[in-house]
């Protein structure tokens, strides 16, 4: 071994250190300094330098200024690394200073990446020289990209970016082809199996379904499209279909001509190019090795526009005006608007745009309710009632009822086809029951003179045909009635006579001098153009006329009294009775 004890100043041409004999070691515990270029040479199985500090200070300090050097290149005792600072805090820690760019790694070969590694697995980040992206890979079953950011600067997570337009900017996913970003008019997109292309056609990503959300900047709309299936970078052509050209092949113009027109339909006359639009004319398959992708012609299926409309299968808001949100929901054939799940649990309104029928299902067995101000006004019931005003009667099999507080329905339409107004007990077809002792019980108006204001037609061909029944008091008594007296072919106006109901107290008397007190008259009604013999109702027997003389309602109107003719009929039977008793007097004496 060689040791130098002292300082050793090189000042040749090309100072050297240099051990000549294989496992020479050469100390130096004091400063060298060399003022030219050093090279240390060694031909052996051990390291060629080694430097060992066992002091406080770094193992190798480079500078490039007088000492010290604040940015200096430094090897700290601990192997912390600095480039351009004196005092590292990493295994590597670079200082550029003024500069933006802190490193350049370089590779010459076709793709570059910086491994980053754990204990278990390593990270790739870096280029692609082919189309310049940036990319990261993971291991996988090998190394997969995991991201990878275009030079048009679109993102694509566990895919490579679509060839999307430059004017927007996106992300998208893989295991799905779902992207979201800005359109090239500045719209925001999210779309799925779709992307836009440099030329603003949509285009599909795979053979699948497309979906697309356009947050429309112009007409502060929200909008949501779908498409069917179609085909991307594919051989396989429908007619009618448009597509954009994404391979050439070795296809001949011959080929292309058999399945594609140009974008206006026109025959072709020169191969394609790239990128450039075509319209099937035929159905089949492309030969040669050419590609096509389906250009999508995506269905407007919902909007959401700046008014609050929400349209669904329509573009235009129908009723729309300020401050007022619609829903349409509209349909070539029909439209329906479920609401809830399932075919016998939901409930939908049906509209046939053909026939114009309008229709509202509950699927489920239970009712239909309508209610204003929260209280319910209105139902059809499971079994087919419809209430109004209320529940109604439960387990009632009435086809209509109105509710009311009292009685407890105002009307009801029972599954007989009895009407009832008023009661719940039927009596016949039109029960009405007027419980208010100041409203009529059934008031019936026609303003046409030449038809029946009331008709009423009884069928039966035999027997007397009772057409009107009249009756009094709470339990029902018959008064009289209005017959068709189908032996005499007359109607006839009836009143209850049997004796049953009445309370005979004598024979009448001085019928003559009643009769002598009632004046007859010729006159006409008020209003009327006819003069006809008539009573005047007060002048009659009390039990002749009703009401009072000149009495008047709250509001001064005239109360007409009203008079029975025919209570006047058994006065003139007892006069006519007194006057053949006479008659036959006269005739005896004679």
């Amino acid at each position: 071994m060689v040791a130098a004890y002292e300082l050793l100043l090189l000042n040749t041409a090309i100072p050297q250190i240099q051990a000549a004999q294989s496992g020479d070691t050469y100390v130096v515990p004091r400063d060298i300094a060399i003022n030219a270029t050093a090279i240390i040479s060694a031909n052996s199985a051990t390291d060629a330098l080694r430097i060992t500090q066992t002091g406080a200070g770094n193992a190798i300090l480079v500078e490039d200024s007088a000492n010290p050097d604040s940015t200096p290149f430094v090897v700290t005792a601990t192997g912390d690394v600095g480039i351009g600072t004196n005092s590292p805090s990493y295994k590597l820690s670079v200082n550029s200073g003024a500069s933006t760019t802190i490193g350049l790694f370089t590779s010459t070969g076709s793709s570059a990446y910086l491994g980053l590694a754990n204990s278990s697995a390593t990270t790739y980040i870096g280029n692609d020289s082919t189309s310049g992206s940036f990319i990261i890979q993971t291991p996988s079953s090998g190394f997969s990209t995991k991201l990878t950011l275009d030079n048009p600067g679109n993102l694509g997570l566990g895919v490579t970016p679509s060839a999307w337009s430059g004017a927007g900017k996106i992300i998208q996913f893989g295991n799905g082809n779902a992207s979201i970003g800005t359109q090239h008019n500045g719209d925001a997109n999210f779309l799925h199996n779709a992307y836009e292309n440099p030329a603003g056609t949509f285009k599909y990503a795979s053979n699948n379904p497309a979906l697309r959300y356009q947050l429309d900047i112009n007409n502060n709309a929200h909008k949501w499209y779908n498409a069917p299936s179609g085909t991307a970078n594919s051989a396989s052509v429908t007619s009618g279909a448009s597509y954009t050209v994404v391979a050439l092949g070795s296809s001949t113009l011959a080929q292309w001509q058999a399945f594609f027109n140009d974008s206006s339909n026109n025959p072709l006359t020169v191969t394609p190019t790239l990128g450039q639009v075509l319209t099937g004319n035929a159905t089949g398959t492309l030969l040669g090795g050419g590609l096509v992708t389906q250009n999508i012609s995506f269905t407007q299926a919902m909007t959401l526009d700046a008014s609050g409309n929400l349209l669904v299968g329509t573009t235009s808001a129908l009723f729309s005006s300020a401050n007022r949100g619609n829903i349409n929901v509209g349909g070539s054939a029909s439209s329906i608007l479920v609401l809830g799940t399932g075919a016998t649990t939901c409930s939908y309104i049906y509209h046939d745009q053909s026939t114009g029928n309008a229709e509202f299902w509950n699927g489920a067995n239970g009712y239909l309710r309508f209610g204003t101000n929260n209280t319910e006004r209105a139902r059809i019931s499971s079994d087919g009632t419809f209430r109004v005003k209320g529940a109604g009667t439960a387990g009632s099999t009435d086809a209509f009822q109105i509710s009311g507080s009292a009685p407890a329905d105002a009307a009801r339409l029972t599954s007989g086809g009895d009407l009832l107004v008023g009661t719940t007990s039927t009596a016949a077809k039109l029960t009405v029951e007027q419980g208010n002792a100041n409203a009529n019980g059934a008031f019936i108006t026609n303003q046409t003179y030449n038809y029946q204001t009331l008709g009423l037609h009884n069928t039966a061909t035999a027997n007397d045909n009772i057409l009107v029944a009249f009756g009094t008091e709470a339990t029902y008594t018959t008064r009289g009635s209005i017959q068709y007296n189908r032996g005499a072919g007359l109607i006839a106006y009836l009143t209850t006579s049997d004796y049953r109901a009445k309370d005979i107290s004598g024979p009448v008397v001085d019928s003559g001098a009643l009769i002598d007190s009632v004046p007859v008259y010729m006159g006409k009604m008020k209003g009327a153009t006819q003069e006809r013999p008539m009573f005047i109702a007060h002048e009659t027997p009390a039990y002749a006329h009703t009401g009072v003389k000149d009495a008047v309602d709250a509001d001064g109107k005239p109360v007409y009294q009203q008079m029975d003719a025919s209570a006047l009929v058994p006065v003139m039977w007892a006069e006519i009775q007194s006057l053949r008793a006479r008659v036959a007097q006269l005739e005896q004496g004679a």
